[in-house]
């Protein structure tokens, strides 16, 4: 779904696999980088605060190893949602149920 651009989308199925294995860490990577496009792409600050929560406990989460976190893709995302869209991940914030 991230291939066809269709992020919301990607987001979604990705937190249905959260919603089983919430230490997922490709669900916590996937559902983060979506949330960030989705929040550029409409201008909600609600989708840059759900992403920087999935990337840092991803961040925290995910091994050395793993290629996100080797190359500092995701710690510079976050990063980058602080200083652009000020916002901070919020401990335990990946794992809140929506209440809609």
């Amino acid at each position: 779904m991230q291939d066809a651009n269709e992020f919301e989308q990607a987001a979604a199925e990705y937190e249905k696999v959260l919603a089983q294995d919430p230490n997922n860490v490709e669900a916590l990577a996937g559902a983060g980088l979506s949330l960030v496009t989705v929040g550029y792409t409409s201008g909600d600050k609600t989708k840059f605060q759900q992403a920087a929560n999935y990337l840092q406990k991803f961040d925290e989460l995910a091994p050395a190893t793993h290629r996100y976190k080797a190359d500092g893709s995701i710690k510079a995302t976050i990063e980058t949602l602080k200083k652009e869209q000020n916002v901070t991940p919020q401990k335990g914030g990946a794992t809140k149920k929506k209440t809609d």
